[in-house]
């Protein structure tokens, strides 16, 4: 592989979990002191106080940063994988698939693909355990916004799998290659089936999925070699956060997970 190369990845979108995990922070710092607050912070209304609150809810990306997004990308002819949760899951449950919740958004995302710009990785059906999606009361919901956890049946992470590569697939027109556990959850039995469906790259966290190790058919990009983001830091920091991540690695070869994955094949 390469030493001056590295892939973007920008993970969550179409997910629901942006507008449905709601979580306060563990510490506060006061002076040169770390509180232990989760308790507190979880608490009600709490978890939505600035400065107890650790994840705001955030709408998606619009057409118009996707439009300024592509034409950074083109201009410092970078590419980047869009980590795309395949439905919407509603307040009670229903699912909705991401090109009939957002169609705008998802066809400016097919354009891009088409143009060579982006590659789509799957990012989950659902991103949480339907059900216990919703905001709590008194605690952290957190931990149900990851899909693929050991007690989850394993005939869900099967269907979950299907069904997301069948929606990708067929919307985008092409095969996905590449799966981003929501939450770096995941296990081998997910990868099973990832591979079943079609799935040859899966993109998480060094430490879980070391660069270049194959397991189950797959080929783990950890994130020695890849800057990974999310949709947050777009909505939160604008445009010029993109330009700026670009131009600190203006010394690399800016490409996608897949094409990144290519690169150890072909070492």
């Amino acid at each position: 592989m390469q030493k001056n190369i590295a892939a973007f990845r920008i993970d969550d979108i179409f997910a629901a979990s942006k507008v449905n995990e709601a979580y306060g922070k563990d510490y506060i710092s006061l002076g040169s002191k770390s509180i232990p607050v989760s308790i507190i912070s979880n608490f009600l209304f709490m978890k939505y106080i600035p400065g107890f609150r650790k994840l705001s809810p955030y709408r998606e990306i619009s057409v118009s940063e996707w439009e300024g997004i592509f034409a950074i990308l083109k201009n410092k002819n970078a590419r980047l994988t869009v980590g795309v949760t395949a439905t919407w899951v509603e307040k009670d449950g229903a699912l909705i698939p991401f090109f009939e919740k957002f169609p705008r958004e998802a066809e400016i995302l097919r354009k891009a693909l088409r143009d060579g710009i982006i590659e789509i990785a799957n990012h989950g059906l659902t991103h949480c355990v339907i059900g216990k999606h919703l905001p709590r009361l008194f605690s952290s919901n957190r931990s149900y916004h990851r899909e693929f956890w050991d007690w989850i049946p394993m005939e869900v992470h099967r269907e979950h799998m299907k069904i997301s590569q069948e929606l990708l697939g067929k919307y985008f027109g092409c095969q996905i290659l590449t799966f981003i556990p929501p939450g770096n959850v995941w296990n081998s039995n997910t990868e099973k089936f990832a591979f079943e469906y079609g799935i040859r790259y899966l993109s998480g966290r060094e430490s879980l999925c070391p660069s270049g190790k194959i397991s189950n058919g797959l080929l783990y990009i950890g994130e020695a070699n890849v800057i990974a983001f999310h949709d947050r830091e777009i909505i939160l920091n604008g445009l010029h956060w993109l330009e700026n991540l670009i131009k600190i690695n203006a010394d690399k070869k800016i490409v996608t997970i897949k094409e990144l994955g290519e690169t150890f094949v072909d070492a």
